[in-house]
């Protein structure tokens, strides 16, 4: 995270090598459900099913020469999207420590509803300042991100 200018936004790329029949070795991208399957995190099947490609995975730069991680995933139903990710919520944690080694120590991992910039978005506070939050930017399109002032920051540039 170092380095990272306040307010530019750093993207992860994630890809795999893959070796034809022929023997031709070629990088890829992966895919959203191939980055949680690779990240062993257990997402419900009506999630995982729903997810749709591309995805994106970054870190925006915050003052005090921090960076933000943040995930933008695209769903092919609101509904599905929704109430996968409401009920894998508590894989979030995971996938934050897992992707972006934030190392997120919580026990009791609960979510609640709170609006960012007009918008339903869900949000876990563990005592450590670190903040799990995400929010649908349009029925198919849901940013998570790594602090309040994060998703704050992305949501005006998606809606465009």
């Amino acid at each position: 995270t170092a380095g990272v200018i306040a307010g530019a936004i750093n993207n992860l790329y994630f890809a795999e090598e893959t070796t034809s029949a022929d023997g031709v070795t070629t990088t890829v991208p992966i895919s959203a459900n191939r980055l949680l399957s690779f990240a062993k995190i257990d997402m419900p099947e009506i999630f995982a099913r729903s997810l749709e490609n591309p995805f994106m995975a970054g870190l925006l730069g915050e003052s005090g020469s921090s960076a933000t991680p943040f995930l933008i995933l695209k769903v092919s139903d609101y509904d599905t999207g929704l109430a996968g990710i409401l009920a894998g919520e508590r894989s979030l944690v995971r996938l934050f420590d897992t992707i972006f080694g934030t190392r997120i120590q919580a026990s009791g991992i609960e979510f609640r509803d709170t609006v960012i910039l007009g918008k339903d978005a869900r949000v876990f506070d563990v005592i450590s300042g670190t903040t799990i939050i995400y929010s649908f930017v349009n029925p198919n399109t849901i940013v998570i991100a790594g602090s309040r002032s994060a998703l704050e920051t992305l949501l005006p540039h998606l809606a465009k």
